[in-house]
């Protein structure tokens, strides 16, 4: 009975954990957590063993053998001679060393090609999840400032309508005012049901990129007009240079 309560207990508070995140944060646990970065690096450790593979074909290749022979019983001449011994012994042992081999070299080469591959691939893949996580960071902080503008417009035409029905009632307003106050309400409602559904789909999304449960409840930290502020003050570097671009650095190691 009390492993169940506890069994409860822990499920209950796994489905009420909560998080709070700011932006450096969120990129930094995909990058640490996110399965496809886990995969790239295993691929760069793959490649690296067979690297290590090729080149112990340029290594001295030692071998050692041995025998050892019983004599049950010797081999004898006329008159009663005899000659061998009881035991024998033998050992011999060889040492190859590859002076040339050009198609080691090759293989070596190639390996090093791949081997850059991986580590760009690697490189790239953290670019562009970084880069959608910003995304949906942002998208999360935009439809929640959405969401605020929609309530706060929700109850500026409520108070209109509520306005506009007590004009009606004593008749110093018609009915077109009283109805056209309603159905710009009933016009909102579905604007800010999209916009809820938006949040959802931005926080899964942020969850998936994360590799966190889809159970755990997401808080962000921060505004628009903030990260705006950042970026106009210089907080983010806009450069025009390219010689990072992960695209042609990945065209130059094949172009070796």
């Amino acid at each position: 009975m009390a492993l169940s309560l506890v069994t409860i207990a822990s499920a209950m508070a796994q489905q009420t954990q909560k998080i709070t995140l700011t932006l450096d944060e969120a990129v930094g646990i995909a990058l640490s957590d996110n399965p496809t970065i886990k995969v790239a690096d295993l691929e760069i450790e793959r490649q690296k063993y067979e690297r290590k593979q090729t080149e112990a074909n340029l290594w001295p290749q030692i071998s050692v053998s041995g025998q050892y022979l019983y004599a049950i019983e010797k081999q004898s001449m006329a008159k009663g001679l005899s000659f061998g011994a009881d035991n024998t012994l033998a050992a011999t042992g060889n040492v190859n060393l590859a002076l040339f081999a050009p198609s080691v070299y090759a293989a070596l080469n190639m390996n090093k090609i791949q081997l850059e591959n991986a580590v760009e691939a690697a490189r790239a893949n953290k670019i562009t999840l970084a880069a959608e996580v910003k995304k949906a960071f942002y998208n999360i902080l935009l439809a929640k400032q959405s969401i605020e503008v929609l309530h706060a417009s929700e109850g500026n035409i409520k108070e209109t309508v509520a306005n506009t029905r007590e004009m009606y009632n004593a008749g110093l307003a018609a009915e077109y005012d009283l109805l056209t106050a309603e159905v710009q309400l009933s016009n909102l409602k579905p604007t800010i049901i999209q916009t809820e559904n938006s949040v959802e789909i931005a926080e899964l999304l942020l969850k998936m990129y994360l590799g966190l449960p889809q159970n755990t409840q997401i808080e962000v930290v921060g505004t628009l007009d903030e990260f705006r502020d950042a970026v106009m003050a210089g907080g983010e570097s806009l450069s025009t240079d390219v010689s990072a671009n992960t695209d042609l650095r990945t065209l130059d190691i094949n172009l070796k």
